[in-house]
């Protein structure tokens, strides 16, 4: 009896092994053919992988784990939730996959996105505690107005964090895995909204104008606020590139002085010129990849570095439009604004 029950093991663990090894070897993309990119596309790409994981009899891997663990071996129950993570994970977007990390478990990855795409509605405690948080007078919190220049970040965000912590509701920004684990999508999609509100809400208009709009999420809001108002010193390296950009003579790059629109053009390019050179052509064109790659401190420098060879190299009429408590990238902009569509014949605009 004892070596009939020692073969039956045998046998059982060799099947296990066998359907493992039909497993890792099987094309995924003949099941899922979808990159799951959000809610629009959740159901079919929900309903491929199930096919596949029934067409390997593990659907308990996601739906059953008490009873898969009991059906499995150790070693074969944790190489399956590799395979899993590896599936999941492979088949998501790029947007969506930066969420993970491969310190999730298949399972709990599945049941995220469960929660977060398969529009679960929210629960009606959810609900309670979010109509309390939305009727909130976040000025009882957060007294300051956050600025371009302010000095204030830190009473801010700790003002903010106050608000933010009273809700239990931080790791909407600090833990987005565990934040959309815990709640529906309906509540989460809510407090999305409400949070990105009460930041933006906080903002003083030029700040607010100048790098957000209602497409950036509230994560990257929160980030960006982060990064442009950290109190982070020049390192020595940009410090050097600074004091090389300082000593540089303008003229040889910016020989007119912008009159209007007549010279805009050959003004521009010959400005252009001289930023490219220095390799700091984003100062003005694209200020939020910037602010990610400098100090707070170095570009404190070049703002007023900038703004003296754009307002030096304007003539008298132009340059009486503007004064020293205008930031770079706003003359740049009223310039381009001015200038740059002026003269042309208004039948290119309208055929």
């Amino acid at each position: 009896m004892a070596q009939s029950s020692s073969g039956h093991d045998n046998a059982s663990v060799s099947k296990e092994e066998l359907e493992y090894l039909y497993a890792s070897n099987v094309n995924v993309s003949n099941f899922v053919s979808v990159k799951l990119s959000g809610q629009s596309n959740y159901h079919i790409w929900k309903a491929q992988m199930l096919s596949l994981l029934d067409r390997l009899k593990i659907r308990d891997i996601v739906e059953n784990r008490d009873a898969w663990l009991k059906s499995k071996s150790e070693d074969i129950a944790i190489n399956y939730d590799i395979f899993l993570k590896g599936w999941i994970l492979g088949s998501l977007d790029e947007e969506l996959r930066r969420h993970f990390d491969y310190s999730d478990d298949g399972q709990s990855i599945w049941r995220t996105l469960e929660n977060y795409h398969g529009h679960i509605s929210a629960s009606k405690e959810e609900l309670e505690e979010y109509m309390k948080a939305s009727k909130v007078n976040v000025s009882d919190f957060v007294s300051v107005k956050l600025s371009i220049l302010s000095n204030d970040y830190y009473i801010w965000k700790a003002q903010m964090l106050s608000l933010i912590d009273k809700w239990m509701i931080r790791d909407i920004f600090e833990s987005r895995g565990d934040w959309l684990k815990s709640k529906s999508y309906d509540i989460a999609k809510k407090y999305d909204i409400l949070l990105k509100g009460w930041i933006l809400g906080s903002l003083d208009e030029k700040l607010l104008r100048r790098h957000f709009d209602d497409s950036d999420d509230v994560q990257s809001i929160w980030w960006t606020l982060q990064i442009y108002h950290r109190d982070v010193s020049a390192s020595k390296e940009e410090l050097k590139e600074y004091m090389h950009a300082s000593n540089v003579n303008v003229s040889n790059f910016v020989s007119v002085k912008l009159s209007g629109q007549s010279n805009y053009h050959i003004w521009k390019a010959q400005m252009l010129s001289l930023l490219d050179k220095l390799m700091i052509r984003d100062f003005v064109e694209n200020t939020k990849n910037w602010m990610k790659a400098k100090s707070k401190d170095i570009t404190k420098r070049y703002n007023i570095l900038l703004k003296g060879w754009i307002l030096g190299s304007l003539n008298e009429e132009v340059l009486r439009h503007f004064d020293y408590s205008a930031n770079v990238q706003s003359i740049w902009w009223t310039l381009e604004d001015e200038y740059c569509f002026r003269g042309y014949p208004t039948d290119q605009f309208t055929k």
